[in-house]
């Protein structure tokens, strides 16, 4: 025989929906997005490794059904060009308690070089091939002029 569900939810923790995400990360600067099944307020916090001995801590907003539970909080004087470690936790509002810590980490670049990386399958079906490049040349889809790139050759 348990207790009343609402009763018994008032023992329990807040709980992750979706775990944690960091994304967009950049120098200096970085977003957390995690996602809770009750109204609480995020707060992260992060540090240079996973023992966190000097932990930086922002607090965020409260999710609630107007935010689908979910918040993305923008972390900011991060170090460049260092693997940093983060983790995040939901603190109930009206009752006592929060969630268990959820960890995750990341690596900011360095602030003299960026390097940005695409690849897709944009010229599988022979669209998007210019056929005055030698590599594209001999296929049969860049032949007609419907299909030819409007990109020129690398000079």
């Amino acid at each position: 025989m348990g207790l009343h569900p609402i009763a018994d939810r008032a023992h329990q923790t807040a709980s992750y929906h979706h775990g944690v995400q960091s994304g967009d990360v950049q120098s200096g600067r970085a977003l957390i997005w995690a996602r809770c099944d009750e109204p609480a307020r995020i707060v992260v916090e992060w540090d240079t490794t996973a023992h966190f001995p000097n932990p930086r801590r922002v607090a965020g907003p409260v999710v609630g059904p107007d935010t689908d539970f979910a918040a993305t909080v923008a972390i900011d004087g991060l170090p460049d060009a260092q693997t940093l470690c983060y983790r995040v936790r939901f603190e109930r509002e009206a009752a006592r308690g929060a969630s268990p810590w959820a960890e995750g980490r990341f690596a900011t670049p360095r602030a003299d070089r960026f390097r940005f990386v695409w690849t897709g399958d944009t010229c599988g079906q022979g669209f998007g091939r210019n056929p005055e490049w030698a590599a594209c040349a001999a296929t049969a889809p860049c032949a007609t002029p419907s299909r030819r790139s409007s990109c020129t050759p690398a000079t």
